[in-house]
């Protein structure tokens, strides 16, 4: 790990500045720095009022079909759910159009300085009220069969969302070198296709004094991006309202395939990938 927290460094959560587009896909300057310097920039409205309208039809659509995709959990005694599901632009038009022709691309192209871009997956979550189910702290990019820097993931909130139920990152840790184990989201089990040579992640709650944790509070329309290799996790949802968020993760010029087993994460999708290539085919489309 090549960066961790200083005695001088804040301790606990806070809310570091946001940013608004300069035009639809469009960041400044400045929010391009602040996420290579933290790993993660959130950019206020992002999505205008319509794209948001046009996902919340296709997420209630989502929930509904409940594709092959898809896994609820629902504890016992607990009012509410948790829901996922992913690859939903080859099922549902909506948001395959968001994938093409929202300003989600353009963001993700511009803030990782890639010259160009190509479409990874699209991957819904909805925690509905009184769910206790946690996101655990770990980094997308262990599940994941590429390497290179430039991959990011952009969450797009489609409710408010209170920093007390939203995303939590590790200021830097985007930028360690170590690539850690992928952790199971069932606190019961641990994920069938862990790498085992990788190191196991920090227990960053047991002493989260000595990192600099990011969180902010948002609004339907805003949108986080990060890098594939930030540590985040996300709490339950004890609050009254819904915490619905479209996730789209995208790869840069210097994104090749890696192999590893699979099961870890969308791994088998691709067509005709080879180790060191291009992660451009069929079901990873280039759109710019």
């Amino acid at each position: 790990m090549s960066s961790a927290a200083t005695a001088e460094r804040p301790v606990g959560e806070i809310e570091p500045p946001s940013f608004r587009p300069i035009a639809p896909g469009v960041p400044p300057e400045a929010a391009i720095e602040t996420m290579e310097r933290d790993g993660v920039v959130l950019i206020r409205g992002a999505m205008g009022p319509a794209w948001v309208a046009e996902l919340e039809a296709a997420i209630d659509l989502a929930v509904q079909l409940k594709g092959p995709d898809s896994y609820t959990v629902a504890l016992p005694g607990e009012p509410g759910f948790f829901f996922t599901d992913n690859f939903m632009w080859k099922k549902i038009p909506e948001f395959r159009r968001f994938a093409f022709e929202s300003p989600a691309a353009d963001l993700a192209m511009r803030l990782m300085r890639s010259k160009t871009l190509t479409f990874y997956f699209d991957f819904l979550l909805v925690k509905e009220p009184g769910t206790s189910a946690a996101t655990p702290w770990h980094q997308d990019a262990s599940y994941w069969p590429v390497n290179g820097r430039q991959v990011c993931n952009i969450w797009t909130a489609m409710d408010v969302i209170p920093k007390e139920t939203g995303l939590r990152f590790i200021k830097g840790s985007h930028d360690w070198d170590t690539l850690y184990r992928a952790v199971s989201f069932n606190p019961k089990t641990r994920h069938p296709h862990e790498i085992l040579e990788r190191p196991v992640p920090p227990d960053f709650d047991a002493h989260i004094e000595d990192y600099e944790v990011l969180s902010w509070d948002m609004q339907p329309g805003d949108s986080l991006i990060w890098f594939s290799r930030m540590f985040h996790s996300a709490p339950g949802n004890a609050t009254a309202g819904r915490r619905r968020a479209l996730s789209t993760s995208w790869f840069g010029d210097d994104a090749t395939y890696n192999e590893i087993p699979p099961g870890t994460g969308p791994t088998s999708r691709g067509e005709n990938l080879v180790q060191g290539g291009p992660m451009t085919c069929d079901t990873f489309p280039r759109v710019r």
